[in-house]
């Protein structure tokens, strides 16, 4: 499994030319906030990892990965928000993949 945390992409979503990350079978990101990078990011994977069985989206920060998201971070509305833009993403998408909300 892979597990993304913040990175920094070009802000220029760059066309898939071949298959770079075919032997993806999972991947977790975490600290999805539904902006237009979280999407185009997961819209990346789904395109370039041909084999991707399932991925996840973990609102939650990073800092608070490895024990159970508190639930006053669960209830603010940048954790609601996430949320709500992954569930958007997850109907629009047409994948193969199992597409997991934490």
């Amino acid at each position: 499994m892979l597990r993304l945390w913040k990175i920094n992409f070009p802000k220029k979503a760059r066309k898939v030319k071949k298959y770079p990350n075919e032997n993806l079978k999972e991947v977790e990101i975490v600290g999805f906030a539904g902006r237009a990078i979280d999407i185009q990011l997961v819209v990346y994977l789904l395109e370039s990892a041909i084999n991707l069985e399932k991925i996840i989206v973990n609102p939650c920060s990073p800092y608070v990965v490895g024990i159970p998201c508190p639930e006053n971070i669960r209830t603010t509305v940048e954790f609601e928000g996430a949320r709500e833009a992954a569930k958007r993403l997850k109907e629009k998408l047409l994948t193969r993949a199992e597409f997991v909300i934490m």
